[in-house]
């Protein structure tokens, strides 16, 4: 993906773009260091799904970092009267093609695919995500949007050439330039939307009846729990022992799905078991349906802010018209994509409920130290 060129526009539309590069760097870099802050701070907050969105974070403020250093001013020299050699090639094809930054912008969408199928599993598949899916392996593989990033956009860097002393994008033939531009949008668009709606689909089949009936009834939830766990002790080969429940209703425990149903239909299930159950069901279901739509949020903005730019890039390689990356139409899309480099700090602000706790303590952390209103902490 090409970065922000410079451009033959007034200057009215250099000022504008040169404001919005400083705003929303600044705004990646407040947001998202903020997020690392109460992830770090909040031990609770140290959980696998939480791992990828401080991976997020990272990547963010980083790209906020290249904003700030790199598109803010474009870079442009005049290599003719430089000596084509190692040093002359590095300026050029790794900086300023601002090859960095577009290689953290992709391990950006990387990191966001992994995030939603984290969640997937999880849902879907809780018994595999429980045995499988550990901290030690989720810190292994939040490393791969990097290495995937930076070695996806060695492209970019690729196609940069001086030439009448320009560094400027440029392909050997058109076939290349046409091969190029649809793997980029197949790449950074319909593969990730794919991945993440159908993710979410599956997501959506997996919770539906909750969805439907709205706040599940207290017996439908202790049935529903006792099924769950279960299925799932055999599943691990582990004993989950007998509850404690008073002997004039250890009759009415369901000992098969049959039984779970009637149990639910008939409303037999001892009172005993349902209140042992019920609350932390409730609230598990809570927390998981919070962080589905935080993170479906997540993906919808990156979708706004990816797909003009992406479609304005395909066109350009497909050789429609005389359509360059020097007008202010693209312009005005790359300036787009910038806004996702903010917007999750936001959408976590408002939308993620534990991410807002873990906000409150924060905060009250620093006036503890203080020592003002500690008495509250």
């Amino acid at each position: 993906m090409p970065g922000l060129e410079t451009t033959a526009g007034g200057v009215s539309l250099d000022n504008v773009s040169e404001v919005l590069c400083i705003i929303f760097g600044i705004l990646g870099l407040f947001g998202n260091g903020l997020v690392l802050v109460v992830m770090v701070r909040i031990r609770s907050l140290r959980t696998i799904t939480n791992l990828f969105i401080a991976n997020q974070s990272i990547i963010d403020f980083l790209s906020s970092i290249f904003l700030l250093i790199l598109l803010y001013k474009p870079p442009v020299f005049d290599y003719s009267d430089w000596e084509i050699n190692g040093w002359t090639m590095f300026v050029c094809k790794i900086w300023q093609s601002q090859y960095i930054f577009w290689s953290l912008m992709s391990a950006s969408t990387t990191n966001l695919i992994l995030l939603t199928l984290e969640r997937w599993i999880a849902v879907v598949f809780p018994i595999v995500y429980r045995n499988r899916v550990t901290w030690k392996r989720a810190t292994v593989i939040v490393f791969v949007p990097w290495i995937y990033g930076f070695v996806f956009e060695l492209y970019w860097q690729g196609v940069h050439h001086v030439v009448d002393g320009v560094c400027s994008p440029s392909f050997r033939n058109q076939s290349l330039k046409i091969f190029t531009g649809i793997c980029v949008f197949l790449a950074k668009l319909i593969m990730p939307v794919l991945i993440m709606l159908g993710a979410y689909i599956s997501i959506l089949q997996r919770i539906r009846p909750q969805l439907i009936k709205g706040e599940v009834t207290t017996t439908t939830r202790s049935a529903r729990f006792l099924t769950t766990a279960t299925n799932s002790a055999k599943a691990i080969n582990f004993d989950i022992g007998e509850p404690t429940i008073p002997k004039t209703d250890r009759d009415a425990i369901p000992t098969t799905n049959r039984d779970v149903e009637s149990g639910i239909k008939c409303n037999t299930f001892p009172r005993a078991y349902s209140d042992i159950t019920s609350s932390q069901t409730t609230h598990q279901e809570r927390i998981r349906l919070n962080i589905l739509k935080t993170l479906f949020l997540v993906t919808v903005v990156y979708i706004l802010c990816w797909s003009p730019a992406l479609f304005d890039f395909l066109i350009y390689n497909l050789g429609a018209g005389r359509h360059t990356l020097r007008g202010s139409l693209h312009r005005f899309f790359v300036v787009l994509i910038f806004v996702n480099i903010w917007s999750n700090p936001v959408i976590y602000t408002f939308k993620y409920r534990r991410f807002q706790d873990g906000l409150r303590k924060t905060f009250c952390i620093f006036r503890k130290k203080s020592k003002v209103a500690s008495h509250k902490c």
